[in-house]
């Protein structure tokens, strides 16, 4: 490993995830530097990201959301023949786009929540005709934005067609699935580990953004799925994450339905918060922060080599 590599950690951003980037950021600065590296933290912009190409080694991307999870900064990366940790921009774009991700998946025949992507111009009296009868509660969610931006919970058809006319006024394309009755696990990859499930516990009931980032009241549980659950976690996780070409460093969160895990989404750049999922599991079998960021520094290297 070349520990005079100078590496710029990638965080901030222009979408709605903005500070959460900025703590991760800070976060992988610290292990960073704590692994041997020179590193520093940029709080980058589609308007300065130029300005820094060719004025470091290696982009540790630490952006969540828009511009940062969509393929924008990746885009503009790749052109410029730039080494970055994560997937490439189309991988990236595919994975943000939960609509996207789900028809991906479904060719594949992993399994998904039942739901159906809408638009400003749908047709909202055949939307409702479509999930009438699916379930007695339904997720309505922007289909490109993360950390829970933007979701709610509805009763019945109807009450879900209105929350879902509102999300397209404001995010554009929306996602309404049915809501699954279950507990949520998520599993982690890093630089080639499958990393154990966590079983998610919100003290609300529902893993929102305060249960996300900000309350300390959260539950994270390790072991709690048995061997057969976890076996099937861990192959649809691994499975999900090839088929998306992701790379280096992904999170898959499930929702289990009557034992069967359904995949929810997969996140290209997990967080690095006090409360974050992936480091949590890789520290959980022994895989500290600072080596972490060094595996997913030395997997970003070896494509440039």
């Amino acid at each position: 490993m070349d520990y005079n590599k100078n590496i710029a950690v990638l965080a901030g951003g222009v979408g709605s995830e903005r500070e959460i980037s900025l703590e991760s950021g800070q976060n992988a600065l610290s292990a960073i530097r704590k692994a041997g590296f020179n590193a520093e933290l940029i709080d980058v912009s589609p308007e300065t990201i130029e300005c820094i190409i060719g004025k470091f080694d290696i982009f540790f991307i630490m952006l969540h959301g828009i511009w940062g999870e969509d393929g924008g900064i990746q885009k503009i990366l790749e052109k410029n023949d730039a080494v970055f940790t994560g997937s490439g921009s189309i991988s990236s774009q595919n994975c943000f786009d939960k609509d996207i991700t789900r028809q991906k998946l479904a060719e594949s025949c992993t399994e998904c929540p039942f739901g159906i992507a809408v638009e400003q111009d749908t047709n909202w009296d055949k939307a409702e005709e479509i999930i009438r009868g699916k379930s007695e509660r339904f997720v309505v969610k922007p289909a490109c934005e993360g950390s829970s931006v933007g979701v709610e919970i509805r009763v019945g058809s109807q009450a879900a067609v209105r929350s879902a006319k509102k999300c397209t006024e404001k995010y554009g394309k929306a996602l309404i699935e049915s809501y699954v009755q279950g507990d949520e696990f998520t599993v982690g990859i890093a630089a080639g580990n499958i990393l154990p499930s966590i079983k998610i516990q919100p003290h609300t009931g529902f893993y929102d953004f305060n249960a996300k980032y900000i309350s300390d009241q959260t539950g994270f549980l390790f072991g709690a799925a048995d061997e057969e659950l976890e076996e099937k976690m861990q192959q649809i996780s691994e499975k999900a994450f090839n088929l998306l070409e992701c790379r280096d460093l992904a999170r898959v969160d499930f929702m289990i339905d009557n034992g069967n895990p359904l995949l929810i989404e997969v996140n290209t750049i997990p967080g690095f918060t006090s409360h974050s999922l992936l480091p949590a599991a890789a520290e959980h079998i022994g895989i500290s922060q600072p080596e972490l960021c060094s595996q997913i520094i030395h997997s970003a290297l070896s494509r440039s080599s």
